[in-house]
């Protein structure tokens, strides 16, 4: 007994002209807003280290048991 599968045709993903260039808007904007409001991109990794790092390590656990769902 043979089982022949049907496939689909592979999808095609077309990336336009039009489509980088709004990428390339969108990217410039978010760098405008970070640049405007002081805080660190987080694709720019120098000095980099996330929204608890001045935080106790027991206050820093806090927080992101409370961001995830675990707190008690």
């Amino acid at each position: 007994l043979s089982i022949m599968s049907l496939r689909r045709p592979p999808t095609t993903i077309e990336l336009k002209p039009d489509d980088i260039e709004e990428y390339d808007e969108i990217l410039r904007q978010r760098q405008v807003d970070v640049n405007d409001s002081g805080f660190s991109s987080p694709h720019n990794n120098s000095g980099y280290r996330g929204v608890h790092s001045k935080l106790s390590p027991t206050k820093r656990k806090q927080k992101v048991a409370e961001r995830i769902g675990v707190a008690k």
